[in-house]
């Protein structure tokens, strides 16, 4: 019954998705971390005894400021990476509405970092010159 279609493995994504997909993996991944250390670090002090494990608890600290500092730059970064996508749509939604009503005129152009819509601005332009 199954045994035409084929699943794609998880992390099979396209050229778009990669942009926020494997950050939000590595996101992810930054957080559990956090979590176990967080663990790590309280039990060590009552329950875990042994001189690497104490060593290990003055570094752990740290590693959790920098896990803070990476998630807070990941933050940024998504910030700046969807501003890119959807200021996109807005604008680009705009212009198609004042084509609409006739107040603009095409083709609509993409501008640096608009990389997503390009195809599609290419089937959009070619009904708006077939339109005019």
């Amino acid at each position: 019954m199954f045994k035409d279609s084929k699943r794609k493995s998880i992390f099979h994504v396209n050229k778009f998705q990669k942009t926020l997909f494997f950050p939000a993996v590595f996101a992810f991944i930054i957080g559990c971390s956090v979590a176990w250390l967080s663990i790590v670090y309280s039990l060590i002090g009552n329950y875990l005894s042994g001189p690497g494990l104490e060593s290990f608890q003055g570094i752990i600290p740290a590693i959790l400021a920098f896990a803070t500092v990476l998630m807070i730059a990941l933050v940024f970064w998504t910030l700046n990476v969807t501003t890119h996508y959807f200021g996109a749509y807005e604008r680009i939604i705009q212009e198609l509405d004042e084509i609409l009503a006739g107040q603009g005129r095409g083709p609509v152009k993409t501008r640096c970092g608009d990389v997503i819509f390009e195809e599609l601005l290419k089937r959009i332009n070619s009904l708006i010159e077939r339109m005019q």
